[in-house]
């Protein structure tokens, strides 16, 4: 008998391959049900709640199948694999829970870039036991290795414990907004120059903490061919962190010496983990604690919204690009 999806069966949690695509691209669905049910109805919407697609898949409940999920994933079994519709570059959830991102296509038609920081959102997450801190995992042991293949929750860190920590209502505010030159990436597009070399200003909200040697020299790199970036929040790039080889897991040792990676003979390592201000690895500057902005060419300039609901960068008389942004004028 075929059971068809109804309100009171619900999704426990889940995760995908990726957490970022293009539009069009086949996805990966690992769901928990809460009961089995066949035919159950999958919305993906945006953050506004628009509804842009309905899949049918078969749901049925889950159990972790890997020891040390945290680390090692949740090992479910994979629900379904669907097809993503023509989507705009965004933020978009499956059953209002489980985020992903939509990669811009063309990323030398986008003038604003929004970094969704999916590498501290899943440092704080204890999905499965464990985090990068131990006052937040069993035992009060941390982990130096974390699994993107789990349920990456950031409750206690926002409001609705969805998105990366400190930067959902941010996120929610700019999906309300109406634009149509931003793009969105996460941390491990950083790690390819190509995907941000073309915009004129990347925007890094709400405590982006855990950065690669890759995404950082990038970020310089980026600032010093006279682009722009505007940072909302402190802590971040404090800790270099990196990725195991298929970038599934990112990996921090807190505690340096005790990081395998380092040599028998050396104590000084480009990726070991160590924070960015530390002169073993740093780059000019080593960590960004407050609000900042990097504006090219170093002249006096306005963040300003019209209305208190728009930003605009410019320099004097020449208009850069614009981004919707609630706050009053800044003169940096």
């Amino acid at each position: 008998m075929i059971m068809f999806s109804c309100k009171k069966t619900r999704i426990v949690d889940g995760y995908t391959d990726r957490f970022a695509y293009f539009s069009g691209d086949s996805i990966r669905l690992y769901l928990n049900g809460e009961t089995q049910l066949d035919n159950f109805e999958l919305d993906l919407k945006d953050l506004n709640g628009k509804l842009y697609e309905r899949y049918r898949i078969d749901l049925e409940p889950q159990k972790i199948q890997n020891d040390s999920a945290y680390k090692n994933g949740f090992g479910y079994k994979a629900t379904a694999e669907i097809q993503l519709p023509e989507l705009s570059s965004g933020i978009y959830l499956f059953d209002d829970k489980i985020p992903i991102v939509i990669k811009p296509k063309n990323s030398d038609e986008v003038e604003i870039l929004i970094l969704y920081n999916v590498n501290t959102q899943n440092a704080y997450s204890k999905s499965g036991g464990a985090s990068f801190y131990s006052f937040d995992s069993l035992n009060s042991e941390h982990s130096p290795i974390l699994s993107f293949h789990r349920p990456m929750s950031s409750e206690g860190y926002t409001k609705k414990g969805l998105l990366s920590n400190y930067s959902e209502e941010f996120y929610y505010w700019l999906a309300s907004q109406d634009h149509s030159n931003v793009g969105y990436i996460t941390d491990k597009e950083m790690e390819e120059f190509s995907n941000i070399k073309s915009a004129k200003l990347l925007i890094i909200p709400g405590h982006s903490e855990y950065w690669t040697r890759k995404a950082r020299r990038n970020f310089d790199q980026f600032v010093r061919q006279g682009s722009n970036s505007l940072i909302l929040s402190g802590n971040t790039m404090w800790w270099q962190a990196r990725y195991n080889e298929d970038m599934t897991q990112i990996i921090c040792f807190k505690d340096a010496k005790s990081d395998p990676a380092l040599s028998f003979f050396s104590m000084s390592l480009p990726n070991q983990s160590l924070p960015w201000s530390m002169p073993q690895i740093s780059s000019v500057p080593g960590r960004f604690t407050s609000f900042s902005v990097f504006l090219n060419p170093p002249q006096k300039y306005c963040l300003s919204p019209p209305s208190r609901s728009k930003l605009q960068i410019f320099n004097r008389s020449d208009s850069v690009s614009s981004v919707m942004f609630p706050e009053q004028p800044i003169e940096v």
